[in-house]
């Protein structure tokens, strides 16, 4: 789940109206409850502007996603997931498989009485392997703020008749470090000295870096508006908290912004930086309903953020 959005300038859809004094007219519309995400659709685009790919998310009537498909340009189906929540309403476990079922896998998830994550089991199961192949990566919440994470890989007999003998072929001790606010800011490894860290002010984040040699990505935010609706949160709130989608994720499902929109992103590119611009579009609400990402200051969107509420 690499998600690479990010937001720049955008226009406002609100009714006008006159006055003949010099009072500021609020011209959102008062809404009754709070609105809902029903599907997030995003599609992405070649340099021509032809389609090459949707992926659309639906769901629950508590802001969590359900399932996601991405589908070619023909409009077939080439990746699928499915997402099931326990009896507290956080996320338990994720199925997922490729068109041709040749790739499946299933991640599972465990919480302590507090919430937090504690363990998660992703299994691999591919139609060329013999073996299935396991990550199991656990979690300890340590006194003086940090996370303690270790990671095993190892293999199972995926044959009918043969000794499940487990085969570790890969460990990994991580730490990860908490600023006062709770954000997670830097994660260290035994395999790399520091190969994951973010920067933030306040809850927003501000730039980041997911793996050694990745380079930075850095954010920016234009928009005053407050964030109405659920959707810079629609990768966060199937796990219940921001840490534990960045232990599970990475930093990436925070680039949506906290408390402001996000207008414009730099990534590290090929041949340079890749500036990336958001336009968005609201409802009478103040609900946004469509985000037009633009590349390196073309006029041909590279992709468009569809958002339907309930």
């Amino acid at each position: 789940m690499k998600t690479k959005l990010v937001c720049a300038l955008m226009a406002l859809f609100f009714i006008s109206c006159s006055s003949d004094d010099s009072t500021p007219v609020d011209n959102t519309v008062p809404e009754q409850s709070p609105k809902k995400l029903d599907k997030v659709l995003y599609t992405n685009y070649e340099n021509n502007g032809e389609v090459s790919s949707t992926t659309e998310y639906i769901f629950d009537d508590h802001d969590k996603i359900l399932s996601n498909k991405s589908f070619s340009a023909e409009g077939i189906v080439t990746f699928q997931s499915i997402y099931t929540y326990g009896d507290t309403g956080l996320l338990s476990k994720t199925e997922s498989e490729d068109s041709d079922f040749d790739v499946r896998s299933k991640t599972e998830f465990t919480y302590d009485n507090s919430g937090r994550l504690i363990e998660y089991l992703y299994t691999l199961d591919t139609a060329e392997m013999s073996q299935l192949q396991y990550y199991l990566y656990t979690f300890q919440y340590n006194s003086d703020g940090t996370i303690s994470n270790n990671l095993k890989g190892y293999l199972q007999s995926n044959n009918s008749g043969q000794e499940n003998e487990e085969i570790v072929f890969y460990t990994e001790q991580r730490t990860y470090f908490v600023d006062a606010v709770g954000n997670i800011i830097k994660r260290t490894s035994d395999s790399s000295a520091l190969d994951m860290e973010s920067v933030f002010d306040g809850l927003d984040l501000q730039s980041y870096s997911s793996a050694t040699g990745s380079g930075t990505i850095t954010l920016s935010y234009g928009i005053g508006n407050a964030l109405k609706g659920q959707y810079h949160n629609m990768f966060v709130n199937s796990y219940g908290n921001r840490q534990n989608a960045v232990l599970t994720n990475s930093f990436s499902v925070l680039a949506f912004g906290s408390t402001k929109y996000v207008t414009q992103s730099v990534e590290p590119g090929d041949s340079g930086s890749i500036i990336f611009n958001y336009n968005y579009e609201f409802d009478v609400f103040g609900y946004p309903i469509k985000i037009t990402k633009y590349k390196n200051g073309g006029s041909q969107p590279s992709q468009i953020v569809t958002i339907t509420y309930k």
